[in-house]
């Protein structure tokens, strides 16, 4: 199968800034360099996939490779993909969700389709991967390697895409899109300039703490979901936002 390998582009969107190669002992830091890191610089694009993209959303395949989306590796590639993270982080305490390490102590990667696309979910950081069977697939996975003696859970969280040719900051940003996924949500940043936010299934109670967390300055949001959860608006509005539902027709 032929593959885009990784082009530098000179202005990586800030959501996907890397993270510090060193941190201050903070072990969540370290995963997330890890994975960023795997994804960016050891994963490819394969050639049929980037064309499914640009169908699905429009977009180039450089585009693609800048939002760090990447096919699902085959055996070799995440066995090469690891031991090139290994050498990178050298040996974490524990290694973050969809990596596990073997009895023969070999790094693994715990994802055996051959097939979809493997997305980075960024809240100020890389928080985890999630598996696409397709591009317009509504219902990713969380890649998590927990079946492992040594492996790790996946964290749900929220993806935050910011716009970037605003005159606002991520951190003075009022108003965003509340999307259902990760994809959905690099999507209306690209095509439209929008800050969006993936829902990816948290609880209520962890969407507004996230929220907050990553846009402090948060005061509105436009839903923008096909099926909204029933208390959404509600615990929304008892956090000081104001809701708006999207009527617009659909973003993408």
């Amino acid at each position: 199968m032929s593959a885009i390998f990784p082009q530098p582009i000179p202005h990586p969107p800030p959501f996907l800034s890397l993270v510090p190669k060193t941190s201050t002992g903070r072990l969540d830091l370290l995963q997330a360099r890890a994975l960023d890191y795997f994804v960016r610089d050891c994963l490819a694009l394969n050639v049929s996939d980037a064309r499914q993209l640009k169908k699905a959303f429009g977009w180039d395949e450089q585009l693609s490779l800048g939002l760090c989306i990447r096919s699902a590796p085959t055996e070799v590639y995440r066995l090469i993909g690891c031991a090139a993270v290994r050498a990178e982080m050298c040996d974490l305490d524990a290694w973050p969700a969809g990596f596990y390490v073997d009895d023969a102590n070999i790094l693994r990667f715990h994802l055996e389709k051959r097939y979809g696309l493997v997305v980075p979910v960024v809240r100020r950081w890389v928080r985890g991967l999630q598996y696409y069977r397709h591009a317009k697939d509504e219902q990713p996975r969380w890649i998590t390697s927990a079946s492992r003696p040594t492996g790790s859970p996946a964290l749900a969280s929220i993806h935050v895409a910011d716009a970037t040719s605003g005159a606002r900051k991520p951190d003075e940003e009022t108003k965003a899109f509340l999307v259902d996924h990760t994809l959905k949500a690099m999507a209306v940043t690209a095509l439209h300039n929008l800050t969006a936010v993936a829902f990816n299934g948290v609880s209520l109670r962890t969407l507004t703490a996230q929220l907050f967390d990553s846009l402090p300055c948060l005061r509105g949001v436009v839903v923008a979901m096909k099926e909204p959860p029933a208390m959404l608006e509600k615990a929304l509005c008892d956090d000081g936002l104001s809701v708006t539902f999207w009527k617009g027709g659909e973003l993408l």
